[in-house]
C-alpha cells in the first residue's frame, strides 16, 4: 500500500509540474515520468497534452520519448496516432514517424499518408513518413545498403569530393 500511496503522490507531483510555465521544469517531469512504473490514465492524458499543445519542442520530443515507452498501452497508441496529424515541427513529425514504426502501429498507416498532403511539408519529413509507411505497410525497414539507398546518399558526397579537388 506505502508504494501505491508513493506512486499517487509522485504522479499528482509530475501532473503539477506538466502545468509549470518552466521548460525546464516540464522536461523535469517528463523525465520523471520514465520512472514511474505504470502511469495512470490521467498521467498518459496529461502526457499525451503536453505532446499536442507544448509550445517548446524539446518538451515535446522528450514527451514523445516518453510515452514510446508505454507504447503498449492502447491508450497511448491511440494517442500517438491521433497526434500526428496535429504536429507542426519537422522534428516532433519526424520522431512520431520512428515512434510509429519502432511500436509498429499499423493504423498510424492512414494519419501518415494525410500528413505527407499537408502543404509545405519538410522533404526530409516527406522522405522519412514515405519510408514509415513503407515499413508499416510491408512489415519490412527498407535495406539502408540497398544500391539505389545507397547512391542517394554517396553522390551527394562524390559530387563535394570532386569539386573540393579541383
Amino acid at each position: 500500500m506505502a508504494t501505491t500511496t508513493a506512486d499517487a503522490k509522485e504522479q499528482k507531483m509530475l501532473l503539477t509540474m506538466l502545468q509549470n510555465p518552466s521548460a525546464t521544469q516540464r522536461l523535469r517531469a517528463v523525465g520523471q515520468s520514465k520512472e514511474i512504473a505504470k502511469a495512470n490514465e490521467e498521467v498518459v492524458t496529461a502526457l499525451l497534452s503536453t505532446l499536442n499543445n507544448d509550445s517548446n519542442v524539446n518538451v515535446r520530443l522528450a514527451t514523445l520519448e516518453a510515452l514510446a515507452q508505454l507504447g503498449q498501452d492502447p491508450v497511448v497508441r491511440q494517442g500517438l496516432v491521433r497526434s500526428l496529424t496535429l504536429q507542426d515541427s519537422p522534428l516532433v513529425q519526424s520522431a512520431l514517424a520512428d515512434v510509429m514504426v519502432q511500436l509498429q502501429v499499423r493504423r498510424s498507416v492512414q494519419p501518415l499518408r494525410q500528413l505527407l498532403r499537408q502543404t509545405g511539408l519538410n522533404e526530409t519529413v516527406k522522405t522519412k513518413i514515405e519510408s514509415s509507411i513503407q515499413t508499416l505497410s510491408t512489415g519490412r525497414h527498407p535495406d539502408p545498403l540497398t544500391p539505389q539507398t545507397h547512391e542517394k546518399h554517396d553522390e551527394p558526397a562524390a559530387d563535394l569530393r570532386d569539386t573540393v579537388a579541383i
